[in-house]
């Protein structure tokens, strides 16, 4: 899948070359206009390859999932109810399902992967006002606003999910090491604790 999003993204860097350079030999606004949202376009699609790939190479789908970064509150789960997640998240798409497989991969492996992509999708919601910045400028801010902003909201409804799936994924975890007998950290807190 992002094969095709990275080769959509340098139609789209070319689209943005041709406009730019058709706008500087003819002053045509509505060239400008289709340079700048292809750009953003191009951004958003890049931004998240290379945030996603960073975000591997330096985690390599291991976090603590026990740190409070990551740690589900009560309050939390309770909004997660309200807005149904359980109804809709298996309708959106992942990039790798089988990084979400446990015919492959542990629960313990999984959580910590929830925590890589929640921490992707957190730094492509905050990278996703960038163009905005860049296009304070332009007479198009507008236009470059509202597609960073649908862009971050997604990645926000993303970060919702590996939220709620984390939450339920430790108490599963949790649930199988008291069965085993497993010895837990000093410091280990249960699933819906709260730290002292």
């Amino acid at each position: 899948m992002w094969i095709i999003a990275v080769r959509v993204g340098y139609v789209l860097l070319a689209l943005t070359a041709l406009c730019g350079l058709g706008c500087a030999l003819w002053g045509a606004e509505s060239l400008l206009t289709l340079a700048v949202l292809s750009a953003t376009l191009a951004y958003h699609i890049f931004m998240r390859s290379w945030v996603g790939n960073g975000c591997y190479r330096v985690m390599h789908n291991h976090a603590d999932y026990r740190k409070r970064w990551f740690c589900v509150s009560p309050g939390e789960e309770r909004l997660y109810r309200r807005l149904r997640v359980n109804r809709w998240k298996n309708k959106l798409p992942t990039n790798d399902p089988t990084t979400f497989d446990p015919k492959r991969r542990s629960w313990d492996e999984i959580a910590q992967t929830t925590c890589q992509s929640e921490v992707v999708h957190e730094l492509n919601l905050v990278l996703s006002a960038v163009p905005i910045l860049a296009a304070v400028r332009l007479r198009l801010c507008w236009a470059v606003a509202l597609i960073s902003l649908a862009a971050g909201a997604a990645d926000g409804v993303f970060v919702i999910i590996q939220r709620y799936n984390r939450a339920r994924i430790v108490r599963l975890v949790d649930r199988q090491r008291r069965k085993a007998g497993g010895i837990l950290p000093k410091d280990h807190v249960f699933s819906g604790e709260r730290r002292a």
